[in-house]
């Protein structure tokens, strides 16, 4: 089975005080093009470059601090990509670099290439960035002496970066594993539930997770639920939906409905097994009970008022 690369290429800068520094680009030139993106069919244990075009469109030289680093998805709803230093992957790990450091003329491009090689017996996505950070010529000049181990970690804020996707050669996985589904009540009398389905991805691709279903009674009430998240491989992830037009009375509900994971790798689909193009689905059923304060308000009421009636009946004397 062989992999692809796909690296996306954005824009990244770091703080400078000249306002023009935000005119600095890369383009990848693989294919003795510029690209905003590149595909790379690559095999384990195979070195295969990365050229990189950084150009700088100012009118002083520049210089730029890059490497490579692990590319994951913001925990929010918005689940952006973002970079880290910061989780077990390490893709740096397999990126070779001769240079850590490029100065970058006024108006001009510097070309540079790095090489990546994956270990016999990976296989699944990994995910990585590109990132750079760039200063001013003076401001560095000093620091460019120093060991290129001294460049291996990002102390600065990445705005942007170029984000690199890989599939590796290697048998693929799919285990997406369901952990148990969380539901809570938000109000009193009136509120919304809140119903969380977790899973965790114990696959070897990103996967895209999604639900469809319903929260229904057997009065006849029902509510659509909907809701899907992206999930990297070995990570877990949490789909959250909201139930926000509950009948009056509550008590018991039924959660139904199917998860459902697609891969989620956006380039060379083509090159996946069938195991990997195939959607899995997960059937999900569970009851559930709201405690229903309303209904047990009106019971305590009418109770009341029934002893009330009662004692009244009994002390109280009706004269004609």
């Amino acid at each position: 089975m062989i992999g692809a690369l796909c690296l996306s290429s954005l824009f990244s800068f770091a703080v400078a005080q000249d306002s023009e520094i935000g005119n600095i680009s890369v383009k990848f030139c693989n294919n003795e093009i510029q690209e905003k993106t590149l595909n790379l069919i690559a095999d384990t244990e195979t070195d295969y470059d990365i050229c990189m075009d950084f150009s700088n469109s100012t009118n002083h030289p520049i210089t730029i601090k890059y490497g490579f680093v692990d590319g994951v998805l913001t925990n929010d709803s918005l689940q952006n990509r973002a970079c880290t230093n910061d989780t077990m992957t390490n893709f740096g790990q397999y990126v070779t670099q001769t240079k850590r450091y490029v100065q970058i003329p006024a108006r001009g491009t510097v070309k540079q290439t790095a090489s990546v090689n994956f270990p016999a017996g990976m296989a699944g996505t990994v995910n990585g960035c590109l990132v750079y950070s760039i200063f001013t010529e003076n401001s560095l000049s000093n620091n460019i002496e120093q060991s290129d181990e001294s460049a291996t970690t990002f102390d600065i804020v990445v705005r942007k970066a170029s984000f690199i996707n890989a599939l590796v050669g290697g048998e693929i996985e799919r285990n997406i594993v369901q952990d148990q589904i969380r539901v809570y009540f938000d109000g009193f009398i009136n509120g919304n539930e809140h119903i969380e389905i977790p899973f965790t991805n114990k696959g070897n691709i990103d996967e895209k997770v999604s639900f469809s279903g319903t929260f229904s009674n057997i009065f006849g009430y029902s509510h659509d639920l909907t809701g899907f998240k992206l999930v990297n491989n070995g990570a877990s992830q949490t789909i959250e939906m909201i139930v926000d037009d509950l009948p009056w009375y509550k008590c018991f509900f039924k959660i139904k409905g199917t998860l459902t994971s697609e891969n989620n790798v956006t380039f060379n689909t083509d090159l996946l097994p069938d195991n990997a193009k195939q959607a899995n689905e997960m059937p999900v059923e569970i009851s559930v009970f709201i405690f229903p304060r309303l209904l047990l308000i009106i019971v305590i009421a009418a109770i009341l008022l029934a002893w009330g009636i009662r004692y009244l009946s009994k002390h109280l004397t009706f004269h004609k």
